[in-house]
């Protein structure tokens, strides 16, 4: 780590560090960093950490997508139980769809457990990465391309989580999608 002339690390390094300890392959929210470097290393300004952000970004040190931050460079491996598994059924052509990109979708969504169906739409859009959806979806359909089918098994924690939504949805629930991508809108 570089520090300030005085020796104590710069509020961008405090930044860097939480970045670090969170370990979140998505990047975190300026309040979520804020916290983690108040707790690991003690309070920080809003204007500084603001101006460290920028100063990070400045460097390259640190991306940023939409409203999230991560680390330039650096993958991190999903957490245990938070992957999601997604086969191809049809290839798609063009672009592939990447987080900040607005999409347009087709889907059916199943319970894994019994295979009911809970949802359906042929257009949804949304901006891929966004927190609009569940994270289950910001991860399998970044990297699919116009006319691509896949089938995505969404684990719990990337779906619903313990509360489900019901009365669809179980608590605890694996969720399996067919989604086609109709379009990247932009």
């Amino acid at each position: 780590k570089s520090m300030a002339p005085n020796g104590k690390l710069t509020v961008l390094d405090k930044v860097v560090g939480a970045l670090e300890l969170m370990a979140m392959p998505h990047g975190a929210s300026r309040p979520a960093i804020a916290k983690c470097v108040k707790e690991t290393y003690g309070e920080v300004s809003a204007s500084l950490l603001k101006r460290a952000l920028k100063a990070g970004l400045a460097s390259g040190k640190i991306k940023q997508v939409k409203q999230s931050f991560y680390l330039a460079g650096v993958h991190i491996p999903p957490r245990e139980g938070t992957e999601v598994t997604k086969t191809v059924l049809k290839e798609g052509v063009g672009n592939m769809a990447t987080h900040g990109d607005d999409v347009d979708v087709s889907y059916v969504g199943t319970l894994a457990s019994d295979g009911s169906t809970f949802d359906k739409a042929s257009h949804f859009k949304f901006t891929l990465g966004a927190g609009d959806v569940i994270k289950g979806w910001d991860a399998g359909i970044a990297g699919m391309r116009v006319g691509e089918k896949v089938r995505l098994e969404i684990p719990p924690r990337l779906g619903y989580g313990k509360r489900g939504s019901p009365p669809e949805i179980p608590p605890d629930s694996t969720l399996v999608f067919e989604v086609t991508l109709n379009q990247i809108i932009s």
